[in-house]
């Protein structure tokens, strides 16, 4: 490893965060440091000075189940983190339910890029305040923070109010103190904050359903599953029931795809926020995969909406076996990722195994390509060079994909792959291999498979490290 790159940055960044590097605040939570709300005076209850809190009436009971909008405000922090949202609002949202001893639980979430992060919640009431246990959420804001947060509560206490004059809680004011800490590869910034103040409103909208392409596409890849979020967490249950997906090719009229959906972000089982659908056949080639959530309530009983684009299957290039060694270019393959793949005759002085060219997969490439197994099919065979800034070798990934079933890891470089030797490779400093991988084909005769490559970007120091996968000479054994 070249430290003198990466060293001053390591130095620099340790030694401006307080928390120091890899802190988790999560282990820090002191239940006995838990504030409590004076809900005796209704004027002491802690508000933000906006119309939104403070002006209902002290309820006269807690109802069995409380949905409500919650929304984080003003965090007081002892001093500047590396990242904070921007405007310092985090919304989200509160579901609880009374349980046999009075006590409640549910699910707090917040509003984040991947739809909503959750955590479960428990929460006992006295004079309508709840107060909530120590817990910790992680989620990646939207707005100018980077990479994960981790929004720890020592204290979180929440005062009820009644807005509609009915005797039923259904709103709140409150606040929370603990530690924000921001993850970024493997550099961690930890900071107290305190006061930061709650505002729980009546819940009445629904929330939206998300279909992001999956990681490293474009286009998907007939086997590829497809996730789904969803902005609040939704009974799992109801989802299993709702959500749906329809395929659609050129002018036909749109079929229902048939599959398994998973919860990928259970707080219990009951609960969740994003889903995996596993399609139980392939993707039909250059069809428009489209989500349908109609009938899908959040848990304030609101219907859910959704303004996903449909997302597209790439079109049939063939199976690879008409160009396993790359010569005629990407043909016969499907280079569907944010990150070019692309041939050449040399790269970073690493030439080819076999022929003229050679395919390179920089870091966030992908490249999928699929054949029908003969029944007499033994091994699919590949030389695999890597390069990469460190000596370790995690990033690339070879899947199969089969119909009904998530993709199969077949090799993560870091466990079936030689460690690194130093080498004079451009912007690289070590390189594994080329090293020939072998993946069994025995259990996939008779069947059709897509093999797809990844070149996945990997963090070290808070930095994005580079690494590039060079593969050649695919052959079927």
């Amino acid at each position: 490893m070249n430290l003198h790159r990466v060293f001053p940055f390591v130095m620099l960044t340790c030694l401006a965060l307080a928390g120091g590097c890899g802190h988790d605040p999560a282990h820090d939570a002191d239940p006995d440091s838990m504030p409590a709300i004076d809900s005796g005076d209704p004027d002491s209850r802690p508000v933000d000075g906006g119309d939104r809190c403070g002006n209902g009436a002290t309820p006269q009971t807690m109802p069995d189940r409380f949905a409500v909008a919650l929304q984080w405000d003003q965090f007081d922090f002892d001093r500047e983190p590396t990242h904070q949202p921007d405007p310092p609002h985090l919304p989200g949202t509160l579901y609880l339910e009374r349980q046999p001893d009075d006590t409640f639980a549910g699910v707090l979430s917040i509003t984040d890029t991947r739809g909503a992060a959750l955590a479960g919640v428990t929460a006992t009431v006295a004079d309508q305040v709840l107060t909530f246990a120590p817990l910790s959420i992680n989620f990646r804001s939207a707005g100018n923070v980077i990479g994960d947060v981790f929004l720890q509560w020592d204290g979180l206490s929440i005062a009820l109010t009644d807005q509609d004059g009915d005797g039923v809680a259904d709103s709140g004011c409150g606040s929370a103190s603990g530690t924000w800490e921001q993850v970024l590869g493997d550099v961690a910034d930890s900071v107290p904050y305190s006061n930061s103040v709650l505002t729980a409103t009546v819940d009445d909208e629904g929330g939206k359903g998300l279909m992001p392409i999956p990681a490293l596409r474009n286009d998907l890849i007939p086997g590829d599953p497809i996730t789904i979020y969803v902005n609040e967490p939704v009974a799992i249950a109801d989802a299993n029931a709702a959500i749906k997906f329809s395929a659609r090719v050129g002018g036909s009229a749109a079929a229902p795809v048939a599959g398994t959906l998973t919860a990928l972000n259970p707080t219990s089982t009951a609960y969740a926020s994003s889903f995996q659908f596993q399609a139980a056949d392939f993707l039909p080639f250059g069809a428009a995969i489209a989500l349908s959530v109609d009938g899908l309530p959040d848990l304030a009983g609101n219907p859910m909406t959704t303004t996903a684009e449909p997302l597209a299957v790439a079109a049939d290039p063939g199976p690879f076996t008409a160009n396993p060694g790359f010569e005629s270019g990407l043909g016969g393959w499907i280079p569907s990722s944010i990150v070019d793949a692309f041939t050449s005759a040399s790269y970073a002085g690493v030439t080819p195994t076999e022929g003229a060219t050679e395919l390179v997969l920089e870091h966030g490439a992908s490249l999928g390509g699929y054949l029908d197994v003969a029944a007499d099919a033994t091994s699919l065979e590949l030389s695999l060079t890597i390069l990469s800034r460190f000596e370790g070798t995690e990033g690339v990934r070879i899947k199969i994909e089969v119909p009904g079933a998530p993709p199969e890891i077949v090799l993560a470089s870091e466990t079936g792959l030689d460690e690194g030797t130093p080498c004079d490779c451009e912007e690289y400093d070590f390189q594994i291999g080329p090293q020939t991988v072998a993946i069994d084909l025995t259990p996939y005769r008779g069947q059709r498979v897509f093999v797809v490559v990844e070149a996945r970007s990997v963090w070290g120091f808070g930095l994005v490290i580079p690494l590039a996968a060079i593969v050649d000479n695919v052959a079927i054994k």
